[in-house]
This record gives C-alpha cells, sequence and structure tokens, in this order.
C-alpha cells in the first residue's frame, strides 16, 4: 500500500507566508538595484549607429545577402543601398519598424572614477534635463578640444585609440564573406596584383600555394605576391557596371540624409590567416600620404616594419602563428599604425607625424602578400574609423571652425554617427556637459529587436544574437 505525505493546514500557511515574503523581498531589491545600481534606456535614435541602433527597420541585401539597419528617424526611402555591395533594390516597404536598442546603465559607474576618453555614457541634457543622451566621451574637463580632417585634436595633439577602442568605433566597409552572385558578372574586391598572381579564390576566401620566390634584398615589393583590395562603387545608372574610388564616410544606417561624403583613410583590415613555410607574410597599408608595410616570418617569429621605405622596427615578438590559423588585425587609424595577432600587438603602436607629401586618396590602400608560404586568407573584413564632421543640420558647429576650451568640471560629447548626431557640436547654448549630469555608463544591450515573419504576420522578437556588452 502506497504512502503519501500531506501537509498540514499550518505547514501550507508557513509555505504561503515565505513565497509572500520571497516575492516581497526581489520586488525591495529590484527596485532599490533599479534606483541605485542599473536603470534601463532605450535608444531612441541612431546618432551613435551603428554602434548602437535608434528605430530602424532592417534590409537583407538581394545580391550579397549582407544584413543592414536603416534608419528610420527620418522619411524612408522606397528602397535602400547596400553598404557592402551598392545593389540599389533592397525595399524598405512593408517592413516594419523595429524600436531602438535596450540598454542596461550602471548609475554607480563614476561615483568612484572619471569618465574616460572614448567611452560611451549616458547623462542629462544641459537644457533639457528631463532628457537623457548616449554619447561618447570626447574631451575632458580643462582641455582644448578642435575637430579636423575627421580626427579629435586635444590641446593641439591627435588622439589615437587602443586597439580596443578601434574595434568600438570602426564602421565595417566591406565584408567579403558577402559577394554578389557570380550572375551579376561585378569583379571581386579582393584580386591578385596582376594575371602572374598565384592567388586563387576559395570557398569565401583566398589560396596561395608555397610557389613565389625568394626575396632578395628581403623587402623588394615587386618579387612578393599581393592580394589587394580594389574599392569600387556602382555606376550611377548602371548596376552591372563598376567604377574605382576612394572610400568615403558614406553609412548604409543614413539612407535618407543627402550630404558630401569624405574621403576617410583610417582602415583597419580584419581576416582568418593560416600559413605554412620558411617565407614570409606581408601587410602593406596607405593613408593616401604614408605607406606602411610589415613582415611577419611565421616560421622565425620575426618581425619588421617600414614607414615610407625607411626601416622603423625589427623585433621577435612572442606572438605566433597556429598551424590552424589565427585573426590578423593591421589598422592605421589617427596616424598610427597597429598590428594584431590572435589579439596580441606584434609591434608597440607606431605613430607619426602628418606628412607633408600632397594627399592622393587611393582606391587601392590594402595588400597582403607572400613569400615562399602556403597561405589560406578568410573571412576579410574592411572597417574604417568615424569621421568626425560638421553635423549636417547645424551651420556653425562647436570645435569644428576653431578651438573650444572646456572648463573644470566639463565634458564635450560625440556620437558615433557623426553626420547626424545631435551632440555637443551641435547645442545653441554650449557644447560642455557638467560632471554633475552624467547618469552612468551603459554596460549591455540587454534586449536588441529584430523582425519576425510568420505567415502575413510581422513583429518584432529580442534579438539574442545582438546582446552584448558594450566597449
Amino acid at each position: 500500500m502506497a504512502a503519501y505525505l500531506t501537509e498540514s493546514p499550518k505547514q501550507r500557511a508557513g509555505l504561503l507566508r515565505q513565497t509572500s515574503e520571497f516575492i516581497v523581498c526581489l520586488t525591495v531589491a529590484v527596485l532599490i538595484y533599479r534606483s541605485w545600481y542599473v536603470e534601463g534606456y532605450i535608444v531612441p535614435t541612431g546618432s551613435m549607429a551603428t554602434t548602437l541602433l535608434g528605430r530602424h527597420r532592417q534590409a537583407t541585401c538581394s545580391e550579397c545577402g549582407f544584413r543592414f539597419a536603416v534608419g528610420a528617424d527620418a522619411p524612408l526611402p522606397t528602397s535602400a543601398v547596400c553598404p557592402n555591395c551598392g545593389c540599389p533594390d533592397n525595399p524598405l516597404g512593408g517592413q516594419p519598424t523595429i524600436s531602438g536598442d535596450r540598454l542596461l546603465v550602471r548609475k554607480t559607474s563614476f561615483t568612484s572614477r572619471l569618465p574616460k576618453r572614448w567611452e560611451v555614457v549616458v547623462f542629462q541634457h544641459p537644457k533639457e534635463s528631463h532628457k537623457a543622451y548616449i554619447k561618447r566621451v570626447a574631451g575632458m574637463p580643462g582641455e582644448s578640444i578642435l575637430i579636423h580632417r575627421g580626427n579629435l585634436y586635444i590641446n593641439g595633439h591627435i588622439q589615437r585609440k587602443t586597439l580596443e577602442q578601434q574595434r568600438a568605433v570602426s564602421v565595417c566597409v566591406h565584408d567579403n564573406r558577402y559577394r554578389p552572385a557570380a550572375s551579376s558578372k561585378l569583379p571581386p574586391r579582393w584580386q591578385g596584383s596582376d594575371s602572374t598572381s598565384l592567388w586563387q579564390m576559395k570557398g569565401g576566401g583566398f589560396s596561395h600555394p608555397d610557389r613565389s620566390p625568394v626575396i632578395n634584398p628581403p623587402r623588394n615589393q615587386d618579387a612578393i605576391d599581393w592580394l589587394r583590395y580594389r574599392h569600387w562603387r556602382r555606376t550611377p545608372g548602371h548596376s552591372k557596371q563598376v567604377e574605382e574610388v576612394p572610400i568615403t564616410d558614406n553609412c548604409g544606417y543614413n539612407q535618407s540624409v543627402s550630404r558630401v561624403l569624405n574621403h576617410v583613410s583610417d582602415l583597419m583590415l580584419r581576416c582568418h590567416v593560416r600559413a605554412v613555410g620558411s617565407g614570409s607574410l606581408w601587410w602593406r597599408i596607405s593613408d593616401g600620404r604614408d605607406q606602411l608595410l610589415a613582415r611577419f616570418d611565421p616560421a622565425t617569429h620575426k618581425a619588421w616594419l617600414w614607414h615610407n621605405d625607411q626601416i622603423v622596427y625589427e623585433a621577435r615578438p612572442t606572438v605566433s602563428l597556429p598551424a590552424e590559423g589565427v585573426v590578423i588585425e593591421v589598422s592605421q587609424y589617427d596616424r598610427q599604425f597597429l598590428m594584431a595577432v590572435g589579439g596580441t600587438l606584434v609591434f608597440e603602436p607606431y605613430a607619426y607625424a602628418e606628412s607633408s607629401k600632397p594627399y592622393h586618396p587611393t582606391s587601392r590602400p590594402v595588400a597582403i602578400g607572400v613569400t615562399r608560404l602556403e597561405a589560406e586568407v578568410s573571412k576579410l573584413q574592411l572597417f574604417r574609423d568615424v569621421y568626425y564632421t560638421q553635423p549636417t543640420f547645424v551651420p556653425h558647429p562647436w570645435a569644428v571652425e576653431r578651438p573650444y576650451q572646456l572648463g573644470d568640471d566639463e565634458y564635450f560629447m560625440l556620437g558615433d554617427n557623426s553626420p547626424v548626431s545631435e551632440d555637443s557640436r551641435a547645442w545653441p547654448e554650449s557644447p560642455a556637459v557638467p560632471a554633475e549630469l552624467l547618469v552612468g555608463r551603459p554596460i549591455v544591450v540587454h534586449l536588441p529587436s529584430r523582425e519576425a515573419v510568420w505567415g502575413s504576420f510581422h513583429f518584432q522578437v529580442p534579438d539574442t544574437k545582438r546582446m552584448r556588452y558594450i566597449r
């Protein structure tokens, strides 16, 4: 005979009381936590795109499959141009408008320390305290700030970013994993330097056999087999034809904004590399004035760096190239060269002064070379730095035409989507944000949204792939 345990009325009352007390305590804890530690915010506009998204619509390129967001702050065009391949026929009509990213903000971030430059912060607007703004710290108390040719200058000196800071603000120019179909007959952006090149397409990347010549002397660029990036756009009115042009500060998010585009020369190349042999990997990057050339020998772990044909580094770094390959990043942001293998810098950051050479914007700014190596290169992504400029809606912005001096407790804020950001440059009375108006630091995008389709219904669901820590 089975035995069953039963609860007495007294036990049931005790359990009910414990549950009620737990719910009350949890509610109080959540209220205290929200009041004193974190608070939720929704990004209302696209001033921080593409780092943080405001109201937008999602588009998927009909030719290369690249997914991108189009801001819905202003009237939308009927179709969007793909920022990756330039396809102009990506309809936006009938798609739902997705709400802005939802953030958790740590309100105690600046109780024990000051904000750091390039850090994303939430603050109250100096003249409208009921409004919360989300921007990036550019100027610190007591500094003189100037924006010139897309760069930030503090007290007359260009401000350079660490590798992590570069990653945080980078805007994708081209992702080679998304290429137009062969039927489009458009040329690949990555090609061998000439008809004798041994580089071949392999899947979404490229391979190279170990049949290139030995270089003697060790920096004869003519003997390096180069895989070069060629930036092109589709010829207006002829979507199946292209023309090579320099990279600009175009942003796929700003489809409804009409403005003059600026040439951008601050670039980062990221790719996965596997190499076997006793030869060298080469990286070449140019900003239109200066050329940086890096060489790395996987077998000996030796590395060299040249600046305009002058050797500036020769070292044996601790980084290595594992047999399965590794991610390599090369950048030339803010007149500074960085190279990282698996996230570890190969050289100390190499900063250089502005060259007196004339500026010649180039459509072929980066290249990867090999000598005496069997190599595979995949997941090629080219990024650009934020180009800080005059807002499209402000005739005389702060700190753009002449320096602005901040007070002892004042900050200068900039949005990542510089052409359309309503930030310190655009406020009519003063560009300064007093320290007392800082709310806190966003820590995570905890509830971004995406479009979902079920039959004829379109609705929004959480986009778990975009939940992330904010850098």
